[in-house]
């Protein structure tokens, strides 16, 4: 395998000392030898055969392979025969992820606030002007200010989480609106449907696009044309990444051969970091582009002709780190300070060897913008083992048993008949049988007692093959983790026939889903809710979003919850809220709050919406009245002066966001101007 640095050395002696005579086909040849590496790296991995074989056994269909070893054997009758185990596992992992995901699928995370949020300096000014205000009154003696000085700051923290914590559940709702906004439904459910079938399942996003979409401007709607972030799901057969990678993270670069059509490139004029004039060359010589040699011998793949209207273009677009030379001679807009680097992370497009883009550090902490996962990982590989591919050598073998067992019903179906036809009289039709037939016959002296017609019946094997195929059928469910209940099976026995028996049952077989799901929520959800909110962090500007959070997935919490946390913990809700054992005195009054906090935050709510904590409550009324703030009686008092600022009047104006931050400038220019340009309209949108 070649390294990065041998490529661009054999450039250079190609190219010569003096750089490209043609700047853009130097980049573009850089990228063309990217993807020859990543392609031959992809097929020692056996990635394209997995991809044919999850889409072909996925469906109940053999693959090419399999279609010429049956047809060489069998003829084509073997080839209507397939028993669809590994079409029946794909459904059923993928109702099950859907279940698992579809309580969570409009909110799939929840973003919690830092334990110990950074005091803003506005905030901590304010305290000292009150306890200033207060010494100069008198309210306070010399003695009492250290003790009161405590007191303050941790009202003031108080106050800072209590901020946060409306700050984060206002970027929760951000980030929903622009995950629904950027078709997340439909691009996860396509994303499920990999996830079950093929090595890799990966989704893109958030891809810059323009869009026209109708809006309230006033009291009227308008239909307008605005930049906004998508979400795409990425066919494996055209995913690249660079070899011997092993996470997102840790891969150079990755290549996706992105299929567009003339629209997209049209409107990708006025988006930021595309070169319009190099769009206008390729569209006024191409009508439509299939790239052969990228997806030559790839299943599925058809070249369509380069020249019809209706043609895509299909754009190689490589993201990672890229020779700073060759950007640099490309035209692009590199940072001075990567100068005297041998590489810059980059994105960049490329289609029959004209550059449409590339444009440097495009996103936060130079992340590439996929998110893979799949059913079973590879150590050191960004490749997973996929289903069929764990059932392959069972599904072929159950497919010999059905071929086997439908042969034998056909050959058992009827008797076999064997006539010595030389011994029959006037018979035109020999081979006809009927009930109540009569056959004549003429002696034959040598044939003494020995019947003209003789009647031999094949015997069946039916049960024996039927228990094969059901022997499969169980080892599937034992090889794949998804048991045959898990699709709605009626025939499960023993514990199986109980309620609580079924329970248990899927709760032990929901721990092999828990590792896919939690593959998921690693690998998928966390980074992709961490780059959408470092988008708002940097180009939102609404600051009241802005707080110091982390992302937390819900895809195992869910299925966690839904296995214990809600039965038992209603069981226990109910019996604690009976009058019976609340006229007993046994219960604590603050025991009811607490367990409905409880049962809140375990189903994934905040458990400050559903019932106020006693013990904050407690707290933050002495500590009120000892900063010499008067505290009103009765609930409803105090539920105002909760909700008041500390700072012994309104919230105190500051800059930046609610964790002290002001909103940064990006020292790249393309960077920048890709802010203002492009993800600042559409994080504001």
């Amino acid at each position: 395998m070649l390294d990065a640095k041998d490529i661009i050395d054999e450039l250079r002696s190609a190219l010569g000392a003096d750089g490209p005579a043609h700047e853009a086909n130097t980049l573009a040849d850089w990228v063309g030898r990217c993807l020859q590496e990543a392609r031959n790296d992809k097929r020692a991995q056996d990635v394209f055969e997995d991809i044919e074989l999850g889409a072909r056994h996925g469906e109940g269909r053999y693959t090419s392979s399999e279609k010429a070893r049956i047809a060489a054997a069998l003829g084509d009758t073997g080839l209507d025969v397939f028993m669809p185990i590994t079409a029946t596992k794909c459904q059923a992992l993928q109702n099950w992820l859907s279940d698992v995901f579809r309580p969570n699928s409009d909110k799939p995370f929840t973003l919690t606030p830092s334990p110990v949020p950074d005091l803003p300096p506005h905030m901590l000014d304010a305290a000292a002007e009150r306890m200033a205000q207060l010494t100069e009154s008198g309210a306070l003696t010399p003695e009492e200010v250290a003790a009161v000085a405590g007191d303050v700051r941790k009202l003031v923290l108080d106050y800072a989480n209590s901020q946060a914590r409306s700050a984060a559940r206002r970027m929760e709702d951000k980030i929903h609106d622009m995950l629904l906004d950027g078709r997340w439904r439909e691009t996860f459910e396509a994303f499920v449907v990999d996830v079950s079938r093929y090595p890799a399942a990966i989704i893109n996003g958030p891809v810059l696009e323009r869009r026209r979409r109708t809006r309230w401007v006033g009291d009227s709607v308008i239909e307008t044309e605005d930049q906004v972030l998508r979400f795409r799901r990425v066919d494996p057969r055209r995913w690249f990444p660079a070899p011997g990678a092993e996470s997102m993270d840790h891969a150079p670069w990755v290549i996706e051969l992105r299929e567009v059509t003339r629209l997209d490139l049209e409107q990708a004029r006025s988006l930021p970091g595309f070169v319009g004039d190099n769009i206008d060359y390729l569209l006024s010589i191409r009508d439509g582009f299939s790239d052969m040699e990228a997806m030559e011998g790839v299943h599925g793949f058809t070249g369509g002709p380069q020249d019809s209207p209706a043609s895509t273009y299909d754009v190689r677009i490589l993201t990672g780190h890229v020779p700073t030379w060759l950007l640099k001679d490309a035209g692009a807009d590199v940072n001075p300070d990567a100068f005297g680097l041998d590489y810059t992370f980059a994105e960049v497009w490329v289609c029959d060897g004209v550059v449409l883009r590339a444009v440097t550090d495009p996103w936060p902490g130079r992340r590439k913008p996929y998110y893979v996962a799949g059913f079973r990982p590879r150590p050191g590989s960004l490749w997973f083992d996929s289903l069929p591919r764990i059932l392959r050598d069972l599904q072929r073998s159950a497919n010999a048993a059905q071929r086997a067992l439908v042969f034998n019903v056909g050959m058992a179906s009827g008797p076999l008949v064997e006539m010595l036809v030389d011994d029959v009289v006037n018979e035109d039709e020999p081979d006809r049988i009927e009930p109540w037939r009569i056959i004549k016959v003429q002696d034959n002296p040598l044939r003494g007692n020995a019947p003209v017609v003789r009647v031999h019946n094949v015997a069946s094997t039916t049960p024996h093959l039927i228990a094969t195929i059901q022997n499969y059928s169980a080892w599937a469910d034992d090889i794949s983790g998804i048991p045959a209940y898990v699709a709605g099976d009626p025939s499960v026995q023993g514990a199986g026939r109980t309620l609580g028996g079924l329970a248990m049952l899927m709760g032990n077989a929901a721990k092999g889903l828990k590792r896919v799901v939690g593959t998921i929520d690693v690998m998928v959800i966390e980074p992709l809710v961490s780059m959408m909110h470092d988008l708002i962090m940097l180009y939102s500007s609404d600051t009241s979003l802005k707080a110091d959070v982390r992302v937390v997935p819900k895809g195992v919490s869910g299925l966690l919850q839904r296995e214990l946390t809600q039965a038992k913990a209603m069981e226990l809700l109910q019996l604690v809220l009976n009058p019976a054992i609340i006229q007993t005195g046994v219960v604590p009054p603050e025991a009811v709050p607490n367990l409905l906090r409880e049962v809140a935050s375990a189903l994934g709510y905040d458990p400050d919406i559903v019932a106020a904590d006693p013990d904050a409550q407690a707290e933050l009324v002495s500590a009120l009245q000892r900063a010499g703030v008067q505290v009103a009686e009765g609930e409803a008092a105090l539920a105002a002066e909760q909700a008041r600022s500390p700072f012994g009047g309104s919230e105190p104006s500051g800059p930046g966001g609610l964790d002290g931050r002001s909103q940064p400038r990006v020292g790249n220019q393309d960077a920048q101007a890709m802010a203002d340009a492009g993800l600042s309209a559409a994080t504001n949108g």
